[in-house]
């Protein structure tokens, strides 16, 4: 019996040697740590996945904003052009009433001329001793000269 005493006395110190140097031993510890790396390649494939799908949405994005920014300068060229016919035209309109002002001007002047000199040719012809067939318009030249 002594002997069974001392077989399992010395089994337990073998088990409790065992447990001791699998303490002291990293590797009782990679189980645990491999799950714990296989949550981080989880947890990391899953934010890669997250960044992906930001990254597409970025680049469509990115994508349409770019065709509106090229519809935009085509419009804004568009209407650059409108704006610079519009520009010209008003130029042109201008330098014609311009013209326009100048002959109506000369054309009054002209005119302004010719009234005087007829009133003066018909003082003239009155002196001459003629008779006028109309002296009311004789009456209207002498109120435009004298006014």
């Amino acid at each position: 019996m002594d002997q069974n005493i001392l077989l399992k006395a010395q089994l337990q110190a073998a088990s409790d040697l065992q447990k001791t140097q699998q303490q002291q031993s990293p590797f009782h510890l990679l189980p645990t740590q491999g799950e714990q790396t296989n949550h981080q390649i989880e947890v990391l494939e899953t934010q890669l996945s997250a960044l992906n799908l930001q990254q597409q949405e970025a680049h469509s994005k990115t994508t349409y904003l770019e065709a509106e920014n090229r519809r935009l300068l085509t419009e804004a060229e568009a209407l650059r052009q409108r704006v610079n016919a519009a520009e010209r035209g008003e130029a042109e309109a201008k330098a014609d009433l311009e013209k326009l002002r100048r002959d109506q001007e000369d054309l009054l002047e002209l005119l302004t001329d010719q009234e005087s000199k007829m009133g003066s040719y018909r003082q003239l012809l009155k002196k001459l001793g003629h008779k006028l067939d109309d002296d009311s318009d004789d009456e209207q030249w002498n109120r435009k000269t004298t006014a």
